[in-house]
């Protein structure tokens, strides 16, 4: 009887943890499930990140281009200002 007790509180011990790790087991499906999700929602925002990022380099490069060096800039100026007498002396 006594042999019978002891076996039947392992017994139960072991459904109790059993139940628990059950319990643990989903939760760390739905979790992972959940970080899977997540995963899949930062890759397509970091693609798209990359793609409009592609394109602003390309607009930089065209601003880039566009722009006038220092010396062309000395050079207008210098230029400006020698108009800028005769149209004095007039």
């Amino acid at each position: 009887m006594e042999l019978m007790k002891n076996k039947m509180k392992v017994t139960s011990k072991r459904d109790q943890y059993t139940v628990v790790l059950e319990n643990i087991y989903s939760q760390n499906k739905v979790f992972g499930e959940g970080m899977s999700a997540l995963r899949e929602h930062v890759d397509r925002r970091f693609d798209k990140l990359d793609s409009e990022l592609e394109i602003m380099k390309t607009e930089l490069a065209l601003i880039r281009h566009s722009l006038i060096t220092r010396e062309e800039f000395k050079f207008l100026e210098t230029r400006v200002h020698r108009l800028e007498k005769v149209i004095s002396r007039r």
